[in-house]
C-alpha cells in the first residue's frame, strides 16, 4: 500500500461493509488499520501524543500499544533531532499547511535506528478546529542501505581505476629513463672490465640494483595488466640453478652485514619452467 493510500485509510471511513453494517463502524475502521502491516499508522492528539496504534506501528517501532499510547511524538526521534526541535516543527508545519513530509533517522524501542519516510496530516473537525494528526511512517532502511552499498561499490571501483591508471603511467614514466640509464651503465661497465679497473665491481653492484628496480617496475605493470586481463604468461625452460644464484646474489650484501655467509650447493643443470619476463 502506498503512503497516500494509507493516509486515505486514516482520513476516510471505509465504504465496503457487510450487510447491515454501518459504513462508519469504528470496528471496521480498526480492522482496516490493523490489516496494514507495512506502514506504521497512528493518530496523535493536538499536543502530539500518541492516541492510537496499529499492527504496522508495532512491527516497525517495536512498541506495544499499551507501552506507547500517551507518549509524545518526540519518543521516536534521535537526540540530534530533538535538540533541533524537529518533532515540534513538523507538527507546527502540518497544523499550518495541512500536511508535511520528512525522511530521516528514527529510533525504535530497542534503541536501533531506522530510516523512515514520514507523512503527518492535520485532522480537523467540521468547524475547522484541530482535532489532532494522522501519522504514517514507512521503513526505508533497506533502500538506504542498498544506496549506501551502491555508493561504496562505485567509490571502490573508482579507487581501483585510479590505482591502475597511476601504476600504468608511473611505471612507464619510470621505465623509460631507467632503461636508458642501465644501457649507459652497461657500456661503462664493459669498458672498465676491459681496462681491469677496480671500479668495475662497484659498478656491477649498481647495475644489479638498477636491474632489481627495473624488475619492480615490471611487476607494477603486471598488476595493471592483470587487472585489465592483459597479463600473458610465457613459460619456457630455464636453469633453476641460475635463479637460485640470482636470489643469493640479491641478498648476499645484507647477509654479510650481519655476519652470514651464503653459498650455493647442488647440481646446476636442473631445468624448470619459468617466465623469463616475470
Amino acid at each position: 500500500m502506498s503512503v497516500d493510500a494509507a493516509l486515505g485509510a486514516v482520513g476516510d471511513a471505509p465504504t465496503a461493509t457487510h450487510p447491515g453494517e454501518d459504513p462508519a463502524s469504528p470496528q471496521l475502521y480498526r480492522e482496516l488499520l490493523e490489516s496494514i502491516s507495512e506502514h506504521a499508522i497512528f493518530m496523535l492528539d493536538r499536543e502530539g501524543r500518541v492516541a492510537t496504534w496499529n499492527r504496522g506501528a508495532e512491527l516497525i517501532k517495536g512498541y506495544r500499544a499499551d507501552e506507547i499510547i500517551g507518549r509524545p511524538l518526540a519518543t521516536f526521534y534521535t537526540a540530534d533531532d530533538l535538540a533541533a526541535g524537529l518533532p515540534a516543527r513538523l507538527l507546527a508545519t502540518a497544523a499550518t499547511v495541512g500536511r508535511v513530509e520528512d525522511e530521516g533517522w528514527r529510533v525504535r524501542k530497542d534503541g536501533s535506528r531506522l530510516w523512515a519516510g514520514v507523512v503527518i496530516t492535520a485532522l480537523r473537525d467540521d468547524r475547522g478546529g484541530l482535532r489532532g494528526f494522522a501519522k504514517v511512517t514507512r521503513d526505508l532502511t533497506q533502500r538506504v542501505q542498498l544506496e549506501d552499498e551502491r555508493v561504496r561499490a562505485a567509490r571502490a571501483e573508482e579507487a581501483v581505476r585510479l590505482r591502475e591508471e597511476f601504476l600504468a603511467v608511473a611505471s612507464h614514466q619510470l621505465r623509460t629513463p631507467l632503461t636508458a640509464m642501465l644501457l649507459g651503465l652497461h657500456g661503462v661497465h664493459e669498458r672498465l672490465l676491459a681496462a681491469g679497473d677496480s671500479l668495475a665491481e662497484r659498478l656491477s653492484r649498481s647495475l644489479a640494483s638498477g636491474k632489481r628496480l627495473a624488475d619492480l617496475i615490471e611487476r607494477l605493470l603486471d598488476v595493471s595488466r592483470l587487472s585489465n586481463q592483459q597479463l600473458v604468461i610465457t613459460r619456457e625452460p630455464v636453469l633453476l640453478g641460475g635463479l637460485v644464484e640470482q636470489a643469493v646474489a640479491a641478498t648476499r650484501a645484507r647477509a654479510e652485514r650481519v655476519g652470514c655467509a651464503l653459498r650455493c650447493h647442488g647440481p646446476v643443470g636442473v631445468i624448470g619452467s619459468w617466465d623469463r619476463l616475470r
